[in-house]
């Protein structure tokens, strides 16, 4: 605060010495404040690994959830309440899933058999309890279109029940293209449509090989070496499968 004028001296000598006196204590008090704000922000680096100690304990003793809801809070939206109908519906999907986990590895006939036996069902069951509960729903509520995406592509979920060889759900699919949008943005252009469907038949050889138990680099250098001389009609000993089958028994003779 400035002094007040009543307060300021007559003569020129001591109003030079009051203004120098003055601007030393606002130096004083700046330097104050200056190491202040150097202390907070040391208390600030100290706390930052305490709070980063509490949040793992946090997502530790809450799981998920709880890190979900600090994103959430953290970005300015409410959580949003579990619905009880969403909760039923995985659940019941989730016995449909618990039912392929008990067939796997087994037969498509034996697969089949089970599924139309068991699953059947509970599939029946699941698309009458969604037709339901959708009625009592808003058009516009989020649930409600849920519902309805899955009811339109029906037919697509439960094709598992008619095809021992299909699997309920197209995780596998999922895992093999993750590569492919993982590297998206480096091979952004296939040159023409033609050369996208040729990209996409490279990219499900090299997954085939993957889920065979291959080495895609392996298997396609020697395919390609040896596919010019090979007989049109056993192209299908070049299949991963067999091509693998092939390498073992060679192996094994040697």
């Amino acid at each position: 605060m400035d002094p007040a004028p009543e307060s300021l001296p007559d003569d020129v000598a001591a109003l030079k010495a009051a203004l120098i006196a003055e601007r030393a204590r606002r130096l004083e008090v700046a330097a104050e404040l200056v190491v202040a704000q150097a202390k907070a922000s040391e208390d600030m680096a100290l706390i930052a690994p305490q709070k980063l100690r509490i949040a793992k304990l946090e997502r530790q003793v809450f799981g998920q959830r709880s890190e979900r809801s600090a994103r959430l809070k953290a970005s300015g939206k409410k959580e949003i309440p579990l619905s009880p109908i969403a909760i039923e519906v995985v659940r019941r999907i989730d016995a449909l899933f618990a039912i392929e986990r008990s067939i796997n590895g087994k037969s498509p006939e034996e697969r089949l058999a089970v599924r139309r036996a068991v699953s059947r069902p509970l599939v029946d069951a699941l698309m009458t309890y969604m037709r339901e509960r959708a009625a009592k729903l808003s058009r516009g509520h989020d649930l409600a279109k849920a519902i309805q995406y899955m009811l339109k592509r029906w037919p697509a979920f439960t094709l598992f029940l008619d095809d021992g060889r299909v699997c309920m759900s197209n995780n596998a699919a999922e895992r093999g293209l993750r590569g492919v949008a993982l590297g998206r943005k480096s091979w952004l252009f296939c040159g023409s449509d033609r050369g996208g469907r040729r990209a996409a038949d490279m990219y499900s050889l090299i997954v085939t090989a993957k889920m065979n138990g291959v080495d895609p680099q392996a298997w396609l250098a020697d395919v390609l070496k040896r596919i010019a001389a090979h007989p049109a009609h056993r192209l299908d000993e070049l299949l991963p499968w067999n091509w693998r089958k092939a390498i073992v028994s060679h192996a094994q003779a040697a």
